[in-house]
């Protein structure tokens, strides 16, 4: 990410350069044709012209902001990506077939969150209580971008000591990936400013590329 951001700005910067020369040319050449114009010397055509040249100036200039502004901020969602490994869940047998358990692991292992939601709200006997079963619920409505559900998950677990790291590091990303940054930055300061935490040097990075 880093070696990207600085291939971003090398580039820019040469966009940049040529532009302004360019720019200058541009203005110089419509300076130019307005004090003609002015004179009444300008033949109507270039005068078109002249007004034309304006217009495509400033809408390149236009784009380039917007696409400058664009590449400055953030991705979140490529960010959140680069950083989101699900939560391990151990599956616990409660009671239930084997099997049902056994589709439940494969679908939450394999990536099919909302499939394992419905299994989970129809067949299996999860316990609201559970830190660990309530990770991987949380995972699940976080990776299919059911940010609030997941939030009430993370913020649950996260009252249990033994589970504060994992709950928070997900509640960091689910913050991330609803876009709100503030909170997201937030939450990685304050398990960053912890080494002795397991996610300490996730946020810290994760920090860094927010900043």
């Amino acid at each position: 990410m880093k070696d990207e951001k600085a291939l971003l700005e090398d580039l820019m910067g040469g966009i940049r350069l040529r532009g302004q020369k360019e720019l200058r040319r541009r203005l110089e050449k419509i300076h130019q044709d307005v004090r003609l114009q002015e004179r009444g010397s300008l033949p109507r055509i270039r005068r078109v012209r002249t007004w034309l040249g304006v217009a495509a100036t400033l809408l390149l200039l236009v784009a380039a902001l917007f696409w400058w502004r664009s590449a400055a901020v953030p991705n979140e969602e490529a960010l959140f990506s680069q950083y989101f490994q699900p939560y391990e869940w151990p599956v616990i047998n409660r009671g239930l077939p084997a099997e049902v358990y056994d589709a439940a692991s494969e679908l939450y292992f394999s990536g099919r969150y909302q499939a394992f939601l419905d299994l989970a709200q129809e067949r299996l006997a999860l316990d609201d209580q559970a830190a660990k079963d309530q990770l991987a619920i949380g995972n699940a409505f976080l990776a299919t971008r059911q940010y609030e559900e997941a939030r009430q998950r993370f913020q649950l677990v996260a009252q249990n000591p033994l589970y504060k790291d994992e709950a928070s590091w997900f509640l960091a990303l689910t913050e991330l990936r609803a876009g709100n940054l503030a909170e997201a930055r937030r939450l990685l300061t304050d398990i960053a400013k912890q080494p002795d935490r397991f996610y300490a040097g996730r946020a810290a990075q994760l920090l860094q590329e927010l900043n």
